[in-house]
């Protein structure tokens, strides 16, 4: 990935169930995710990225599924790009029973 220039970060943080609804005002480019728990997981629940399309459900996504147990990082970098249409919405989901404090970084840039 290019340097973080033409890039913007933005950040959530908390220690109870993760849910981020993640909807861009432009278009733009998801470039990765970024998801780092205090400790390691010891719940079987999964971290997931899907997307709700604001061209119809015909159109949504499940983009990631990431089984949590026994992990404590994730960083998700797409394959191929994903671009979202403004009006998109990202969501981002954990369950988190284990209370595990939280940090989740989008990295994204706008398309011109």
């Amino acid at each position: 990935m290019p340097p973080y220039t033409n890039y913007t970060i933005e950040r959530y943080n908390g220690s109870a169930a993760i849910a981020v609804a993640f909807a861009p005002d432009v278009n733009i480019v998801l470039s990765q995710l970024r998801l780092h728990l205090n400790a390691v997981a010891v719940d079987v629940e999964d971290f997931t990225v899907t997307l709700d399309a604001t061209s119809g459900v015909e159109y949504d996504a499940n983009l990631l599924t990431q089984p949590m147990a026994a992990v404590e990082d994730v960083a998700w970098i797409p394959d191929n790009p994903i671009t979202l249409q403004r009006g998109d919405v990202l969501n981002i989901a954990y369950a988190n029973t284990s209370a595990r404090t939280w940090g989740l970084e989008i990295v994204y840039r706008k398309e011109t």
